[in-house]
Order: structure tokens, then sequence, then C-alpha cells
């Protein structure tokens, strides 16, 4: 029998970002190991680093000439799955509307829809997978058929380079993150809405001095003031495993980065940057995960200032705050999905076999 072949359609640009991408390549690695070929499917503009990346892991790509998430993008997408035999599509992207999906659902392949905040009338899927905190089935409630639900941070989508990096701290080894230096991580994902990066970079500049602060900032955002300070200007990382383990503290913006950064125990300061990030950041403040930024639009400088000094001060509290991550995601979460689709992929196969001529 052949191995089953997984298409994963989801797009990167200045515009969403690169977390739609992302958070998918944990699932295609996962896949490609255990289960078969993995092609990712992209609109015709997928910034080149990125590309990069999927094609040093061996996945194939392949683009599209239509607009993302209309009618011809679906029609495109199914005649490649035709073409290539594949058993599942993976979709991820706020532009594939119920319309887009039901022109996939209607066809012999098992498809999977990432969601992140329940904002369609109805869903048409095998699967559903929204790994934000407190999302019930009752929410998705007469929205989605027969789907099968996958909610929670419990499948939190986590790269291959963060299970292999990771390893159980000892006590000794807790205590020397904590002493040996102040070192911040910065990442505010691909987009800068209302300056943000450049606000965080002034109230930087005022605390470096203070706590002699090591900062790498994580930005492909053009024309940045880097303070005078310590810090490092890094692009784009193919390695965000190592930059996880070098760092004792974040700021971050509120999307899926965060159950990274669980995963690594790193205490920070999370920005709301858009909607569907609310709840995400809500939640992890509750659970003691990390400090609240609020909405990117009210950000004011002194306001992290007053936030971070607090942390950056009390090693006790970061150390809390570490140890409350870290109990929040287990890494099990790619492991988790591509099993149930691979379950599906199964019972479709049955269900066409046993039907009679």
């Amino acid at each position: 029998m052949n191995r089953p072949h997984l298409l994963i359609r989801a797009d990167a640009n200045s515009d969403i970002g690169y977390g739609h991408v992302m958070r998918c390549l944990a699932l295609g690695q996962r896949w490609q190991r255990f289960y078969g070929r993995v092609t990712f499917v992209c609109e015709k503009h997928l910034p080149p680093k990125i590309e990069q990346r999927l094609r040093r892991e061996a996945f194939e790509v392949e683009f599209l000439s239509a607009a993302a998430g209309t009618s011809a993008d679906a029609n495109e997408l199914i005649n490649l799955a035709k073409k290539t035999a594949a058993s599942a599509i993976v979709i991820d992207g706020y532009q594939f509307d119920s319309h887009y999906q039901r022109d996939l659902h209607n066809h012999s392949f098992v498809t999977l829809v990432l969601d992140d905040y329940i904002h369609l009338q109805a869903y048409h899927a095998d699967l559903i997978l929204n790994q934000n905190p407190q999302i019930v089935s009752s929410q998705y409630a007469e929205k989605c058929g027969s789907a099968e639900l996958l909610l929670g941070p419990t499948f939190a989508l986590l790269r291959q380079e963060m299970l292999s990096a990771f390893n159980e701290d000892s006590g000794d080894d807790l205590l020397q993150k904590q002493i040996h230096g102040l070192r911040m991580l910065i990442t505010l994902g691909g987009t800068d809405p209302g300056d943000v990066t450049q606000t965080v970079l002034r109230a930087i500049e005022k605390m470096a001095p203070r706590f002699q602060l090591q900062v790498k900032l994580l930005s492909a955002v053009p024309n940045l003031k880097l303070p005078a300070a310590d810090v490092t200007l890094i692009p784009f990382s193919n390695n965000m495993a190592e930059l996880y383990e070098w760092a004792n503290v974040a700021i971050c913006a509120g999307g899926s980065t965060n159950w990274e950064m669980c995963y690594f125990g790193i205490p920070r300061l999370a920005i709301v940057l858009a909607d569907n990030q609310r709840s995400i950041v809500d939640y992890l403040h509750r659970m003691d995960c990390c400090l609240h930024g609020g909405w990117f639009q009210q950000l004011r400088l002194d306001a992290i200032i007053e936030q971070l000094n607090p942390l950056l001060i009390d090693s006790a509290k970061r150390h809390a705050m570490r140890q409350a991550n870290r109990q929040l995601i287990d890494g099990q979460g790619a492991e988790q999905v591509t099993s149930r689709i691979m379950e599906k992929i199964r019972q479709s196969r049955v269900t066409r076999t046993s039907k009679p001529d």
C-alpha cells in the first residue's frame, strides 16, 4: 500500500505573518517521519526564507495561481490532490471560508481545518483543530456537523527542533538559568501593527543599564532604531529552539509562539496584536504563565517598564512562572493530531472498500 500523501494549504506573507505555515510545519514533520509524503501548497508570494525552510526539510512545495481563499484556489487544490493521490488535506488560514471548506469536503480525501476563534457560521471538515485554551465543543454546536473536534492546548503543535532540543531541567539547571544574567528574547511575529517593536525597544533602552540585559530581537521589520544597549537583531531564525534555550525572559506577541514558550518555561510579557490572541493571553495570565501586556493600540512605554520591573528584579517570581509554563504543554500535540488524521484515512479506506460494486 502506498504511503499516504498529505497536502497542507497555508500561506505566509508580511500581512498575515508566518504563523500559519510554521505551526503546520510541525504536522508536516511528524507526518513525513511516520506516515508518508507531505506537500505544502501556497499562494505564489511565499517569503524566500520560508520556502527555503520547507525545501530544506525535504517537503514538496507547490504554488497556486489563483487568489487565496477563492473557489478557483479550492479547485486548483482539489485537482492537485487528485493528481497526486493525496489522502488528506490540512487547511490553515482565515481566508478559507465555509464555501472553500465545503468544496474540499465534498471529495474523498480527509480534511482537517485549523481554527482559532470560531468565526465562521459553518465548518466542513472531518477534523477541526483549535489549540486555544478554554474552547469547548458546545461552541461548535450546529456549526460543524459530524467533524471530530481537537480542542485546547493539549493539541498545541510544536516543531521537531523544539522537541529534540528540550531536556528536563534539574533543580541546579533551573537555578543556573536564573542567576547567570538576564537574557531577553523579543519576538513579535511577522507583522508590526502600531510600531509595537519600536515602542518595546524604547522601553528596553531605559531598562537595560539597570538590569544589564542581554537582548536578542527576532524581527524582519525594516528601519528599526536599535537602542544603545546589548541588542542583537536577528531577521529570521531557522532554530527557534536555540533562542528559547538561551532566553530566561521574553516579550512576545499573543499567538501560538506562547505554546512554544510554555514548553521551554520562559517567563514573559505577552502583547495582544490581534483579536484571536486575546483569549490566549487572558488564559496564560490567569495561569501565571505570562504578564498581560494588553492590546497593542493601548501599549505605553511606561506600562511596559512598570510590568517588567518586578519580573526582572524577582528571580523567585521568574522561577514560579517558569514552573507554571512547564506544566501546561507536554509537546505531544503534533503526534496526537497526525494519528487522528491517519485514523480517519483508515476509516475512509474501509468505507470505500466495503461499498458494493
